[in-house]
Formats: C-alpha cells, sequence, structure tokens
C-alpha cells in the first residue's frame, strides 16, 4: 500500500514537471540584427517583427545595426532590459534623420572579449541618443 502511494506521487510530480517544461518558451539564442522599422515610431526592441528575419539583436559580443533609410526621426522603446555588445546607426539613404533608443529598461553593453563595447554613429550630423541607463564594465570603445 505504501509502495503505490508513492508511485502515485511520482507521477503527479512528473506530469506536473513535464507539463512546466513543456510551456516554457526556449530562450532566443544571442545574434547580431539589422533593424527594418523607417517609421517614427515608438518601435520595441524586443518585437522579432522590427529586425530582419526576425533574428532581434541580443547578447554579449553582437551587434545591433540600426541602418534602413528611417524616413523621420525614430524611438526605439527597451520594454525589457538589453544586452548587447556594440551599436551601430547609419540612415542608410537619406542621412537626414536621427535615432532615439528610449525606455525605463537597462541596456548593458557587454563584451566577453579583450575589446571594448562600441557606439558606432557613422554619418556626420546624424545623432544616436541614447535616453536609458546604460550599465556595463567594459568601458566604451
Amino acid at each position: 500500500m505504501r509502495t503505490g502511494t508513492l508511485g502515485t506521487r511520482f507521477v503527479v510530480m512528473a506530469t506536473t514537471a513535464l507539463l512546466v517544461c513543456a510551456g516554457s518558451q526556449p530562450r532566443a539564442q544571442a545574434a547580431d540584427g539589422t533593424w527594418i522599422q523607417t517609421g517614427a515610431g515608438p518601435f520595441d526592441w524586443g518585437i522579432a517583427g522590427n529586425w530582419s528575419g526576425s533574428t532581434i539583436a541580443d547578447g554579449a559580443d553582437f551587434t545591433a545595426f540600426f541602418t534602413p533609410n528611417i524616413t523621420a526621426a525614430q524611438t526605439v522603446n527597451l520594454a525589457a532590459p538589453q544586452t548587447i555588445g556594440n551599436i551601430t546607426f547609419t540612415d542608410s539613404t537619406t542621412s537626414s534623420n536621427d535615432l532615439t533608443i528610449s525606455g525605463a529598461n537597462i541596456l548593458t553593453l557587454d563584451r566577453t572579449d579583450a575589446t571594448k563595447p562600441t557606439i558606432n554613429v557613422t554619418q556626420a550630423g546624424r545623432i544616436l541618443i541614447i535616453d536609458s541607463v546604460i550599465a556595463g564594465s567594459d568601458g566604451l570603445q
């Protein structure tokens, strides 16, 4: 009788664990990402549809490329904390609009190799404003 009770508990616990694992979402792999939105926004950084191939720029050592021809000054919202190794901003065609990254969440700049994170605005006269808390302990290049 005692064995049956333990067996029943085990089955219930194993079934519960299986349901918890089946319901959890896999974590996206860290990757470079290329932003594709061109309007003013605001647009959320963490939405896959805002990135080419639905690959969100995420993770230490990786780069967020904000390189489309934006048609107005654009705002990218940090709806959740983000970690990225580098940021590159280029208004690819008209070279006439600026980019703001803002939100109540933290933007962490992180590299795991010997280089420092970079924020690269590749055109004269363009402005990238980061209106969020920036964290990191690697400095900037």
